[in-house]
């Protein structure tokens, strides 16, 4: 696929992106409320929400003026990118499994969940490693794309230490359950995070290549 066409189509998934969000946003108000806020399901696609926006802005205007996406803007979807994909391994492997795997349609299916928890995570993936090819990401941008999750993480932790929310998740019950396990739990979300950080970067960096060596062919 041309450059020319790749660009259009990440402008059309992130188009997708942005609609999907904003269905999803509009269940999650009536459903939860400002509650919503606590959950990083929620807090991902709003910022995943803000980065497809930033990237149909720039996407188009280079798209018109025939000019490379800006370094910035792409760390940015690669940011959100990280953190949906987050979101999505998290329910499968965690939240499904903790609550019982008769639940795993509902949690796939249901309400904002069919939006937060399934296809939003899937579309922004494909554009970010089939579309959005042309412009190359540091290793750097790897140890940024932490830096949404690891506020999350902090926040989140000392909102159930003051004791002003619970949860929301399972693993969050810092107070029905021994430190270590708390500690345990922080630190695998957080290495899972690093994790996929690193495996899309990776990836991106191949699909980069790829793409390069074809048009030089």
């Amino acid at each position: 696929m041309k450059p020319q066409s790749k660009r259009i189509a990440a402008i059309i998934v992130n188009g997708c992106i942005v609609i999907l969000e904003i269905i999803g946003f509009i269940l999650s108000i009536k459903g939860l409320g400002l509650s919503m806020f606590q959950y990083y399901t929620q807090d991902s696609n709003y910022f995943a929400l803000f980065a497809s926006v930033l990237f149909e802005i720039f996407a188009i205007r280079s798209l018109v003026k025939n000019q490379s996406l800006p370094n910035w803007v792409a760390s940015v979807r690669y940011m959100a990118t990280c953190c949906l994909s987050l979101t999505f391994l998290v329910v499968l492997f965690v939240l499904i499994p903790m609550s019982g795997f008769t639940n795993a349609l509902f949690m796939l299916t249901s309400g904002s969940m069919l939006y937060y928890h399934l296809l939003c995570p899937i579309l922004c993936v494909v554009s970010f490693l089939l579309f959005e090819t042309d412009t190359a990401l540091e290793q750097k941008n790897m140890w940024a794309s932490m830096i949404p999750t690891t506020i999350y993480a902090i926040v989140i932790v000392f909102l159930n230490l003051i004791q002003t929310i619970r949860g929301p998740y399972p693993f969050l019950y810092i107070y029905e359950q021994p430190v270590f396990v708390s500690v345990v739990w922080v630190f695998v979300i957080l290495g899972i995070a690093l994790l996929i950080s690193w495996l899309l970067w990776l990836a991106r960096k191949r699909a980069i290549a790829k793409t390069a060596s074809a048009l030089a062919a």
